[in-house]
């Protein structure tokens, strides 16, 4: 049974710690520099395993129009395993007036941008100009919640009771942090017990924007310490920042689907938190990752999982609203899916 107490204590083997570690829209104004430029062939990595031959008999067909002003035009929603061919039937496009026109193939120059701007395929690896797919698989629930959750302003230091992952976090709605900003800085130390010297020492910053940082999955009996090192945070750009001991005077509680992550009226607003979980998520859904291939005149893919397929310019994400011309796409579903 784990006791707390400030700093807090609660109360050996072997330990595993894991390595801590824009889209934007369009509508912004001209841009006086020349965004293609010169470069090495097209770098395959990105497509390497993604695009499949698809076999079977056609069962569907239909036709959209990717405009080169818009950065994403929707193909729709497909399931895992689902084959489908991708076919442009004809159309050209140009990235500004007067430039020149191109196919679905794209400039013989690969997309290059100068920061902030980003090419949709990343940085001098797909021609410019060249079309695109986008895909975005659905969002995954969470694995399992946090069995334990604990306060700890001052830091913590305590024997594992029970295999777990560990995690700290900002005492914030588990899905409201993106407008947070700030960083508690910590240093964690694990060794075989409270005497022993500590096997590993690693200083991390426990950002406010995340909703968990992990230290990874630590077994049963291995004495963990984590000690405040300083900083500031906040969950609103409107409210002052404080340190790891958080709104001392305002507790956090969730509002319909929104959970705390020290736990419902428990802590202080952006308090520091330890969790303990039995899965790697520590009941924060997986993040989405989007997927993007640079697929030109013609592809056949397979559907990797279900969610969103979009196509679009290989462009400066936030330069499409000088983009000229359209291209018309055949999209035909060669298997169901599952």
């Amino acid at each position: 049974m784990a006791i707390v107490v400030q700093r807090l204590v609660l109360s050996t083997p072997a330990f595993a710690l894991l390595s801590v570690t824009a889209l934007l829209g369009c509508g912004a104004p001209p841009y006086p520099i020349e965004r293609y430029t010169a470069a090495s062939p097209v770098e395959q990595r990105y497509t390497d395993g993604a695009l499949t031959v698809a076999e079977g008999d056609l069962n569907e067909r239909f036709e959209l129009r990717v405009d080169a002003r818009s950065p994403r035009t929707s193909v729709g929603r497909f399931k895992r395993g689902q084959q489908l061919r991708i076919s442009v039937i004809d159309g050209k496009w140009t990235y500004r007036a007067g430039s020149e026109m191109v196919g679905a193939d794209g400039l013989a120059e690969n997309c290059r941008a100068t920061p902030p701007h980003a090419c949709a395929a990343g940085e001098g690896v797909a021609p410019g100009m060249g079309l695109m797919l986008f895909q975005t698989p659905d969002q995954q629930p969470a694995q399992c919640q946090p069995t334990h959750r604990f306060y700890i302003p001052t830091g913590v230091e305590f024997a594992l009771p029970t295999d777990a992952f560990v995690f700290l976090a900002p005492n914030d709605w588990d899905d409201g942090m993106a407008n947070n900003s700030g960083a508690i800085k910590v240093e964690v130390e694990v060794a075989e017990n409270k005497t022993a010297p500590a096997l590993s020492k690693l200083k991390i910053d426990v950002s406010a924007q995340n909703a968990r940082t992990p230290l990874g999955r630590i077994r049963a009996g291995t004495y963990l310490r984590v000690s405040v090192l300083g900083g500031t945070w906040t969950n609103d750009p409107n409210t002052a920042k404080v340190g790891s001991e958080g709104q001392t005077a305002n507790k956090c509680f969730g509002s319909g689907s929104h959970v705390c992550s020290g736990g419902e009226n428990q802590a202080p607003m952006m308090g520091l938190t330890l969790l303990m979980a039995s899965c790697p998520d520590g009941g924060v859904p997986p993040p989405v990752v989007e997927t993007r291939q640079f697929i030109g005149s013609q592809a056949l893919l397979t559907v990797a999982a279900n969610g969103l397929l979009e196509l679009g310019p290989n462009d400066w994400e936030d330069g499409c609203h000088d983009n000229q011309g359209a291209l018309r796409v055949e999209v035909t579903k060669l298997t169901s899916g599952r």
